[in-house]
C-alpha cells in the first residue's frame, strides 16, 4: 500500500500517480491511496495493474475533501481499478478496467486502436459525461451499471460506439438531449430510468441485436430537480 498526496507536508510516499508508477517498488497488485484533499493538476497515467483509491465524492457535500484530478487520467495497463476519485476525462487503453464510485466531469473514452475490452463503469456520478468506445476493434463487453448520468448542460448522446455491452440500472437525467445511445450494437439496455425532458427516447442509428426491457421513461420532469430543501445526493 502506498499513500499519495501532492502536499509535501503530508509526508506521503509519492506526490502524484505518475511518480508512484515510475518507481520500481510499486508493482502489479499494489494499492495507491489518495489522501483527502489531494489535488493533481497534470495528466496522470496508470501504467501498472494497481488499484487507486480516493476518499469518495460529496463527502459531507464538501468538495475540499475529495481527491481531485483536474487533468486527464489515462489507463494503459490491464486490470486497473480506480474508485472514490473526482476526475476529468478518463481514457481507457487496456482491458478489464474498472471505474467505480467516481465523480467524472469529463468523458470516458475507449477510442483509438487499443485493446480495451471488458471495461466496467459502475456506481459513478457522471456530470455531462459521454461514454464513448471504439466500434472497430475495441470496446467489447463493457458493463455500464448503476450510474447517474446528470447531463444538465449536455445535449449529445450518453453512450456511443460500443458493442456487446450490458447497460443496466442507470439513471439518465437529460433535460435537453439527443440520443441516449448512438451506434451501439448487440447490447442489452435494461432496468434503466430515463428523465429526458421534451424529447422522446431516441436510440438513433442502432443496428439489430440490441435488447431493451424494463426501462422507465419520464419525459415530463416538472419541478423535481429544483427542490433545494434536501441535499443534492438525496434528490437522486
Amino acid at each position: 500500500n502506498w499513500r499519495v498526496n501532492y502536499d509535501s507536508q503530508a509526508k506521503a510516499d509519492f506526490r502524484d500517480i505518475n511518480s508512484a508508477l515510475a518507481d520500481s517498488r510499486v508493482t502489479d497488485g499494489d494499492t495507491l491511496f489518495l489522501n483527502l484533499g489531494t489535488r493533481l493538476t497534470s495528466s496522470q497515467t496508470i501504467s501498472k495493474a494497481v488499484t487507486v483509491i480516493g476518499p469518495g465524492y460529496f463527502i459531507g457535500e464538501n468538495d475540499a475533501d475529495e481527491a481531485y484530478l483536474s487533468a486527464d487520467l489515462y489507463i494503459t495497463a490491464d486490470d486497473v481499478k480506480v474508485t472514490g476519485l473526482h476526475t476529468s476525462s478518463i481514457y481507457i487503453r487496456a482491458n478489464n478496467a474498472v471505474v467505480e464510485r467516481c465523480r467524472v466531469i469529463g468523458n470516458i473514452y475507449g477510442t483509438g486502436n487499443y485493446e480495451n475490452d471488458n471495461a466496467s463503469i459502475r456506481s459513478c456520478f457522471l456530470t455531462n459525461t459521454q461514454i464513448q468506445g471504439h466500434n472497430g476493434d475495441g470496446a467489447l463487453g463493457w458493463e455500464i451499471l448503476n450510474n447517474i448520468f446528470y447531463q444538465f448542460q449536455y445535449s449529445g448522446m450518453s453512450i456511443r460506439d460500443i458493442q456487446e455491452a450490458v447497460i443496466s440500472h442507470n439513471l439518465f437525467y437529460k433535460p435537453d438531449c439527443q440520443e441516449v445511445m448512438y451506434e451501439t450494437y448487440n447490447s442489452t439496455f435494461t432496468n434503466n430510468i430515463l428523465l429526458i425532458g421534451s424529447y422522446q427516447f431516441n436510440c438513433g442509428y442502432l443496428s439489430s441485436g440490441n435488447i431493451f426491457s424494463h426501462n422507465i421513461l419520464r419525459n415530463s420532469l416538472g419541478d423535481y430537480p429544483n427542490n433545494t430543501t434536501i441535499s443534492f445526493d438525496s434528490r437522486f
